[in-house]
């Protein structure tokens, strides 16, 4: 069983969040302000996942993630989804990801997301840095 906090660029607690993800994914001196939200996955109080919304514009709203396994369940997805969806009223939801990250390029269709396009070259110099971006729409 996991807990769920939630927490903003205002806050400590999605702060922390924030440098967590941020430190995970190997840049831990990004600018947490440039989070608009973050979940925070918790088991036995302690942070084992996170997923970070960033590029709010009360239209569209991009989603991030990392963790550990088993950190992110179908329930814990669902409840960032409502969130997306019902508490910011956004009707466009953004997720993005290398080339390489295979892994995550076969979860998205399958949690609903729909491919859009490829921006080449977007993490790096070679074809596997290209970044695929994928979308769900509030109708979806």
């Amino acid at each position: 069983m996991h807990d769920i906090i939630w927490g903003t660029h205002e806050d400590e607690i999605g702060q922390s969040i924030g440098r967590w993800y941020f430190s995970k994914i190997n840049k831990p001196n990004y600018d947490t302000l440039s989070l608009f939200c973050a979940m925070g996955i918790l088991k036995d109080k302690t942070l084992r996942g996170a997923v970070i919304f960033t590029h709010y514009n009360h239209s569209s709203i991009e989603i991030h993630y990392y963790g550990y396994k088993g950190a992110v369940t179908i329930k814990t997805w669902r409840e960032a989804l409502r969130y997306a969806f019902k508490g910011l009223k956004v009707n466009r939801l953004t997720a993005m990801t290398n080339r390489g990250n295979r892994k995550l390029l076969k979860a998205l269709p399958r949690l609903g997301f729909k491919y859009e396009a490829s921006l080449k070259r977007y993490y790096g110099i070679d074809k596997s840095q290209d970044a695929i971006v994928h979308v769900m729409f509030s109708e979806d």
